[in-house]
């Protein structure tokens, strides 16, 4: 049976309050555990460290000099749209997204390009019939579509490297362990120097990355929050990582599955040239 986006969304936020019960039943510990805030920010030093060597034990994940990943998926925020991402980066400053999206009135590619400091955008679609082409360059570091690429390809990245080295470096402290039937996770926490509060969820016993809360207080002090659940983990380039990513917003809901993995590969130089129009 497949459920509908509403029906997604309220399972997922039930098996959030069910599974990961974080401020019911591991807030109380967590006082304990950051009254030494140095102990804290070391204890997640070490879950960190235990999750990478889940991924691999032979290759050491925060030492990656390049990645590809290719996502096939869909996005629904009211009208569902088919995607397939292609990212490519080589750390820690040059990034291409390709995306490919198929909305059943609109279908082509969105090119973003991030070049150390220059980012670019260009879209080539169909639009009920007509041609579409778009594109937009900019050198702002403020520049919302520079913020987008690189957010975009950090959450991309998170569960094969479990940090944010160049786009928002956080330290993480050690807040308790959320618990909920047989499923125990240790939680780790952080907030971005602009308000961001980040939470990692790692399972006791696999290590593994189970999931993650970015959540934010808007402008008119409304709490967002957005959850991401990674799952169906296996061996691929040598690394056990999650095939599966579902992401869960306020009123949208997404899924995304690896099709296609590499780790250090070596692009044409020309991939991340960025040219005026």
């Amino acid at each position: 049976m497949k459920l509908n986006t509403n029906k997604k969304i309220l399972f997922l936020s039930f098996l959030v309050l069910a599974l990961f019960s974080i401020f019911v039943c591991g807030q109380e510990n967590s006082k304990k555990a950051t009254q030494n805030d140095d102990s804290a920010k070391q204890r997640a030093k070490e879950i960190i460290t235990e999750a990478q060597k889940a991924i691999s034990k032979k290759t050491d994940v925060s030492k990656l000099k390049s990645v590809f990943i290719s996502f096939e998926g869909t996005f629904d925020g009211g009208v569902e749209i088919k995607e397939k991402n292609d990212l490519s980066i080589v750390f820690p400053n040059k990034v291409r997204i390709d995306r490919f999206f198929d909305t059943g009135q609109a279908k082509g590619t969105t090119i973003f390009k991030l070049n150390e400091n220059v980012y670019a955008e260009q879209t080539e679609a169909v639009q009920n019939g007509k041609n579409v082409s778009k594109f937009r360059k900019a050198e702002d570091p403020k520049d919302e579509g520079l913020r987008f690429i690189k957010s975009e390809s950090s959450n991309m990245l998170l569960p094969i490297i479990l940090g944010f080295p160049w786009y928002a470096p956080l330290e993480f402290s050690y807040v308790g362990v959320a618990e909920a039937e047989n499923v125990k996770a240790d939680v780790l926490e952080a907030i971005s120097a602009t308000g961001v509060k980040y939470q990692l969820l790692f399972g006791r016993d696999s290590h593994q990355l189970l999931m993650m809360i970015k959540s934010r207080t808007t402008t008119d002090n409304k709490p967002v929050a957005v959850k991401y659940f990674f799952s169906d983990y296996k061996e691929n380039s040598g690394l056990n990582i999650p095939h599966k990513i579902t992401i869960q917003g306020d009123k949208t809901f997404e899924e995304k599955n690896i099709k296609n993995f590499k780790i250090n590969p070596e692009f044409n130089s020309d991939l991340f040239v960025i040219k005026d129009k």
